[in-house]
């Protein structure tokens, strides 16, 4: 269990008196709403710092080849973000149909 994980269980069951089946479910879906940030991040460096970087980089007198391999690594990253928040996503979803029961 990580400290924030901690921290909402610790105040969701003792101080607002929730048991502890609806604290798991909070904490799912507070997981869920970061998977969404995740995925919205890697999209944003999908989309701009890293095309911007790679055309600043090819589009002078000189090419500068670091910068185009920043550009690419800035893409990676954002790519990597969007699998982590997509599998999230998939997992809150399967979370809330197994609670509609909706999934086997």
């Amino acid at each position: 269990m990580s400290f924030f994980e901690y921290i909402v269980f610790n105040y969701l069951t003792n101080y607002l008196g929730f048991g502890e089946r609806i604290t798991s479910w909070g904490k799912e879906r507070l997981m869920g709403f970061g998977a969404v940030v995740l995925a919205l991040g890697g999209l944003f460096l999908v989309v701009w710092p890293g095309p911007k970087k790679i055309i600043k980089s090819w589009a002078g007198e000189s090419v500068d080849v670091k910068g185009i391999i920043l550009g690419l690594v800035i893409i990676i990253v954002g790519g990597a973000l969007i699998v982590a928040g997509v599998s999230g996503v998939v997992a809150l979803a399967n979370g809330l149909g197994s609670d509609l029961g909706l999934t086997a």
